[in-house]
């Protein structure tokens, strides 16, 4: 659905630039780990729990496409959980 609203924009698919100049035909992917912290107010619960997800966005459209879910201890580079 999204690939025929964006078809069917005026402009087109919207490209990305690079120094002033479009990278036409290519998809750009965006990939960043990022640390979600969560808190809980249960009664006995530990003070808080963090997560650390690795994420892919099309830098194109901005949607997401993929997402591992690791915990919060998990460095943004490390190969153990792929």
């Amino acid at each position: 659905m999204v690939w025929t609203l964006l078809a069917l924009r005026p402009g087109g698919f919207p490209r990305i630039s690079v120094c002033g100049r479009e990278l036409t035909g290519w998809y750009v992917l965006d990939l960043d780990a990022a640390i979600v912290t969560c808190t809980s107010r249960k009664e006995g619960a530990a003070g808080s729990f963090d997560h650390m997800p690795l994420g892919a966005w099309v830098a194109n459209t901005r949607e997401c496409v993929a997402m591992l879910l690791r915990p919060g201890n998990a460095p943004p580079n490390d190969v153990a959980d792929r």
